[in-house]
């Protein structure tokens, strides 16, 4: 049972898998970190995955689902209302257990990886341009492949893929060669059965790191990212009992990437928040409804601050449910959000940051949620705001911070991981006339031109204002 967020009308919905009784169930977000009752769609014999994008360039997120039984993808394509299409099915190798939706090709459209466990390989699937998927590329990996993501593992702005292989303990590397070919794989060792793989550049050296979830020894396996497809060095981390999934994101506000585990027992998410570094604190466990099997982040209140999402199993069977862990991180003193910002592709953005802007924190951070997965974003700072929100030089959002009434502008480089937290450095120097002074900040997001999910006609987003008061 996975579960995914994709943008819904006015906030984050959920989508999860579900083998038992071969469907999928859409829950609604209701803007306020909850979820309205499931609507549940036929998507293949025993569905274990579930990925979202836009397949068809219409703006409205559609659904890939692996049919782990029916050794197919299906393709259900979204309205923007909440429904969805009857499948397309696509084969793929034996027993999908994880598929991806990501731009394989260059091609501008969005193609399928699935990660087929039976016959130790990954099916690509490329769109037509058209939404359809005719042409089927398989490809060699380890033995037993379960998860699979993809990232740009060598700088050279070609996506990669990773895949983790519960089998033979490894995670295989295939560097994209453009135009949709790979090389062959790598396979690089880890602990004892993998069940996914994650990415983000976690000690901010501008590489992309990965991380597996080792359901057998009971740990991750952190591999820092060398930035030629491999990896410098490793480290295991103990976590809790069975872990099923892990993914990279910012969950305690401080800018840093922190690792987030789903625990089969004892019926727990695993927090270890991240130092910026590469380095890890000891785990923190929260209980579950049930037993997790696949967590999502996602900002589902707008507050600035990510949700963990759990799709957890009731028993030996696979019937289940969806958990929310409701973020308690209080925003620090000297922050406020003002305006409205314009949402992007995973829902409206919330914007804070690492903590109180105290005079003389070197290593003071923006933060951002639902942003663009693995991109490079602008945060501006100025030192003059518009509260109304205007349109200057008509890209299709509302700037809230004033570009002509200010007397400092400044831009920030912003980096969001997979999961779509967002961080920009914003080191305040040690000049004590700067307490009491207000700067007036905003990001600003570019989304896929193939998508057509944000008012903006050149498909940027932004986030609301947020007022930085310094202490």
């Amino acid at each position: 049972m996975q579960v995914c967020l994709n943008l819904g009308l006015n906030a984050l919905d959920a989508v999860a898998a579900n083998p038992d009784s071969n469907d999928v169930s859409v829950l609604r977000g209701d803007g306020a970190g909850g979820f309205l009752p499931a609507a549940t769609i036929v998507a293949g014999a025993a569905p274990w995955s579930v990925a979202s994008g836009d397949i068809d360039h219409d703006g409205a997120p559609d659904l890939a689902v692996a049919g782990s039984n029916s050794n197919d993808v299906a393709v259900l394509r979204g309205n923007g209302l909440g429904g969805f299409s009857a499948p397309a099915f696509y084969a793929v190798g034996s027993t999908p257990m994880a598929v991806v939706v990501a731009d394989l090709n260059g091609d501008g459209s969005a193609d399928l990886a699935a990660a087929n466990f039976g016959s130790a390989s990954v099916t690509l699937r490329f769109n037509d341009g058209t939404g359809a998927f005719p042409t089927s590329v398989p490809l060699p990996v380890g033995t037993g492949p379960r998860g699979v993501a993809v990232a740009d593992l060598n700088n050279d702005g070609v996506r990669d893929l990773l895949v983790a292989n519960e089998g033979s303990s490894t995670v295989s590397t295939l560097l994209g060669a453009g135009g949709g070919a790979f090389a062959p794989a790598v396979h690089i060792a880890v602990n004892l059965s993998p069940q996914t793989v994650a990415t983000g550049d976690v000690d901010f050296d501008g590489k992309t790191d990965f991380v597996t979830a080792n359901a057998d020894t009971d740990d991750v396996t952190f591999l820092r990212g060398d930035g030629l497809g491999g990896a410098s060095s490793k480290v295991h981390l103990p976590v809790s009992v069975t872990p099923r999934s892990a993914v990279i994101g910012d969950v305690d506000g401080d800018g840093k990437p922190d690792l987030v585990v789903a625990d089969r027992e004892p019926r727990s998410v695993s927090v270890l928040l991240g130092d910026g570094l590469g380095g890890f604190a000891a785990p923190r466990d929260f209980a579950s409804h049930e037993a997790p099997w696949f967590v999502a982040l996602g900002d589902l209140d707008g507050d600035g601050h990510s949700e963990v999402v759990v799709a957890c199993t009731g028993g030996f069977d696979m019937t289940g449910s969806i958990s929310v862990l409701k973020n308690q991180v209080p925003t620090p003193a000297g922050l406020a959000t003002y305006g409205t910002g314009a949402a992007g592709c995973k829902g409206a953005h919330g914007i804070s940051a690492s903590g109180k802007p105290l005079v003389g924190t070197p290593g003071f951070f923006l933060t951002c949620t639902n942003a663009p997965p693995s991109s490079l974003g602008l945060a501006i700072v100025t030192d003059v705001q518009d509260l109304a929100g205007s349109d200057p030089f008509g890209l299709g959002v509302a700037l809230h911070v004033d570009l002509f009434a200010s007397s400092v502008v400044v831009g920030v480089n912003a980096i969001s991981t997979a999961a779509g937290t967002a961080s920009a450095a914003l080191p305040i120097p040690n000049v004590p006339s700067l307490a009491g002074q207000t700067a007036y900040v905003q990001m600003i997001w570019a989304w896929a031109a193939s998508q057509t999910c944000t008012p903006s006609p050149f498909t940027l987003s932004a986030t609301p204002g947020l007022a930085v008061t310094f202490q």
